[in-house]
């Protein structure tokens, strides 16, 4: 029997061809047009051109804060089509618009289906929105000035975006994001490093943690299919660092980050990486002051988990050492795994 496709809403028929937010007024009641339209945008089914003072209108991507104004040109097409594959991708980029040139090359040669940033440095303002949509990827960005900040960009409509703990806590500091794409509730944590065991860092990183641990607790509750990735900042396991004899109750490798990644995973949560790549010396960190990159001394920190249901999903992972051995690299690689698409 063939497929049946739901005819469009005549609001849509009339942006098939294109037109500007104010010859709409006219036609639409604001309080049916003005949802519709941002629902649109917000998916990536509605295209935004705006004239920013220049004759060559621009496209606009969507932002959480963004804004329509009555000479936009707006243009509805098709939402893209979701692949039966998806590749996800976690990578602490230390600095967004430093790191931008080699960004944009790893998204041309890899071609990620959603790609979650951590330490992008910047405020929100200044997160390179179109640069990424010239590529084909909608982006939405939690930041702050110097520190943190933490983003999720993916080829497909986003739902039910969110920033920050539910319940309130930490919010000066921009390090947790969420968002739903193609059936899965994406969280994107970059947890505090520690600085020293026993220092007031520490200490934060752990209540971190804790709190981390009841906001997935509520996320595994609300959705099916959960992947937590991101710069988690802990080596859970000998295997994960060069030597588990010389970092021995050192930050990143503590019995209470261990014990609380472990509360993690106690959620029903799997280490997909771990899944297909059960090897030694896989890294994704290396010290750029000890040269660790060259002298291959590094740490697994950087992690993607999920639902238990999703480990029988997960295809491949990998992580991109030629993208760390270029010039002017971060610190990290990209860590990627490829999944079938839950039903």
């Amino acid at each position: 029997m063939p497929e049946r496709h739901s005819p469009d809403s005549p609001l849509k028929q009339r942006l098939r061809e294109g037109a500007s937010l104010s010859s709409l007024f006219s036609q639409f009641p604001q309080a049916q047009l003005i949802p519709e339209l941002y629902e649109g945008w917000r998916q990536g089914t509605l295209t935004v051109l705006r004239t920013w003072g220049t004759s060559e209108p621009t496209p606009v991507p969507y932002r959480m804060e963004a804004c329509l104004l009555p000479s936009d040109q707006l243009t509805w097409q098709a939402a893209p089509t979701v692949p039966e594959r998806l590749t996800l991708v976690t990578w602490n980029v230390n600095s967004v618009r430093t790191r931008l040139p080699l960004l944009q090359a790893f998204l041309k040669e890899q071609n990620p289906d959603v790609l979650c940033l951590q330490e992008t440095k910047t405020l929100d303002d200044r997160f390179p929105y179109r640069e990424l949509e010239a590529l084909g990827y909608r982006s939405i960005h939690y930041g702050q000035k110097t520190y943190n900040g933490v983003a999720i960009l993916t080829k497909h409509p986003l739902q039910e975006e969110a920033t920050g703990f539910r319940n309130g806590w930490d919010p000066e500091n921009a390090r947790l994001i969420m968002a739903t794409i193609a059936g899965l509730r994406i969280v994107n944590v970059y947890v505090p490093q520690g600085s020293q065991v026993g220092s007031e860092k520490f200490h934060y990183k752990l209540e971190f943690l804790e709190q981390l641990r009841e906001e997935l607790k509520q996320q595994l509750h609300d959705y099916k299919n959960v992947v937590v990735v991101g710069d988690l900042n802990i080596a859970p396991e000998a295997r994960d660092v060069v030597s588990a004899e010389d970092m021995k109750d050192q930050v990143s490798f503590h019995p209470e980050e261990h014990q609380r990644f472990a509360n993690l995973l106690n959620l029903g949560l799997v280490d997909l990486f771990r899944t297909v790549e059960p090897g030694i010396a896989l890294y994704s960190w290396w010290d750029f002051r000890t040269r660790g990159f060259e002298r291959g001394d590094g740490m697994r920190i950087d992690h993607i988990l999920g639902s238990a249901s999703l480990a029988p999903q997960v295809e491949t992972c990998w992580i991109d050492l030629e993208n760390r051995a270029q010039p002017k690299p971060s610190d990290h690689a990209p860590v990627l795994c490829s999944l079938k698409r839950p039903s």
